[in-house]
């Protein structure tokens, strides 16, 4: 039985949603500040309990944690954008109940038709230089 976490964001927290298999949904979901100590905290538990993890593609954008998750050894899949807006419409959510959306992509492995639909993120290639972004004036 593989542990599938997904993950949301609010403008403070990161929310995580796990699916732990099995036919017997249960409500289980961490919550994270979205700090440097956080992002790692969450990968910490996350890898403790060697999830995989959804994130969805806006999240992968505009927040870092990919980057503690992959750190950790975890394996993470990007759920594009017009996946995650069918998920979020078929469920009746909205963008303000982050965690009933979490919960919704962690199941989404699980369903043939949308596992194929979720892109595999490599980790990224530790020869590869990173480079700060320069400051804008």
């Amino acid at each position: 039985m593989t542990t599938v976490a997904a993950l949301a964001a609010t403008r403070r927290q990161l929310v995580a949603a796990l699916h732990c298999g099995g036919d017997t949904p249960r409500r289980v979901h961490l919550r994270a500040d979205r700090t440097l100590h956080g992002r790692g905290d969450l990968a910490e538990h996350l890898a403790a309990l060697a999830a995989a993890v959804v994130i969805p593609e806006t999240l992968h954008r505009f927040d870092p944690v990919v980057v503690h998750l992959h750190a950790h050894g975890l394996f993470v899949w990007l759920a594009p954008i017009p996946i995650v807006e069918a998920i979020a419409h078929l469920v009746g959510v909205r963008s303000s109940a982050p965690l009933t959306l979490a919960a919704a992509l962690a199941r989404a492995p699980s369903i043939p038709i949308l596992a194929h639909r979720l892109r595999p993120l490599p980790p990224p290639d530790p020869r590869q230089l990173c480079l700060p972004l320069p400051h804008s004036s």
